[in-house]
């Protein structure tokens, strides 16, 4: 039971904790510039998940900025040459953010963006930069757009396992160093342990007196924080290098979808 109440505990204060970095995180925030680009990615502000999160943790937040910022993106949102560079990425258009009477006009504008974004140029371009498509290329031309944007995510992706591979030898190596530290100050530990035991003991203490921590305790103290610290440090890069290992697998499999 007390082990249970323990662990509750410990949920708690982590979830505490989670949440005052969370709302430091979000009183930081330029609300007008957020609020800004919500509009210009054509999303609403209740669509925002950093938003909502925000709100979750009982952030402080700047509405009237947020409101600003937003109907400023709105309008320059809905400006032709931005819906023609919004096209040219590669996003979809919201029109429900524009005049109804300029709609017509902006999604002309939108689909002469998209025709320059789905030729095969820039298709192996765009998936060698890593990028997500979203099938937004009309059909008749999709098929010449797929196969070069194929080859450019496959030459991405393999880039990246290289990048993570890379990465999980410096790990390797680092795991290497930290395992003969620990053997070594284990050694240190278990010598001024038994040196400790064998040192002579000290004058009966009063009652109620608060011993001095000896030279050996010291050191004893200081021997098993530089362990725990050692052990930390292994567990991070074992953390780290789990990780990327899920990365590489992950993008091994996404390249055989694209082959």
């Amino acid at each position: 039971m007390i082990l249970i109440r323990l662990f509750l505990i410990s949920i708690l204060l982590l979830c505490s904790c989670t949440s005052y970095f969370k709302r430091k995180d979000c009183e930081a925030t330029n609300w007008f510039e957020h609020g800004y680009q919500i509009a210009m990615s054509g999303k609403r502000l209740n669509s925002d998940n950093f938003l909502l999160e925000c709100k979750r943790v009982d952030a402080e937040i700047s509405e009237s900025q947020l409101d600003l910022g937003f109907k400023s993106g709105m309008t320059n949102y809905c400006k032709p040459e931005m819906v023609y560079a919004t096209g040219k990425k590669g996003l979809f258009f919201n029109n429900e953010f524009c005049d109804p009477s300029m709609i017509k006009v902006l999604e002309v504008k939108h689909a002469q963006g998209v025709i320059i974004f789905c030729s095969p140029q820039n298709a192996f371009i765009f998936g060698a930069s890593g990028g997500i498509y979203n099938q937004i290329c009309p059909k008749e031309i999709e098929s010449n757009f797929l196969i070069e944007f194929k080859k450019g995510k496959k030459k991405f992706l393999e880039q990246s396992i290289q990048e993570n591979e890379k990465r999980i030898l410096s790990l390797n190596q680092e795991e290497l160093k930290f395992q003969q530290m620990r053997q070594t100050k284990e050694f240190e530990l278990r010598s001024a342990e038994s040196l400790y035991l064998l040192r002579p003991k000290n004058a009966i203490q009063k009652a109620g007196e608060a011993a001095p921590l000896s030279p050996e305790e010291i050191r004893l103290n200081d021997l098993k924080h530089e362990v725990n610290r050692i052990n930390d440090q292994l567990n991070s890069v074992n953390s780290q290098r789990k990780s990327l290992q899920e990365e590489i697998f992950r993008w091994k499999k996404e390249i055989i979808t694209l082959e």
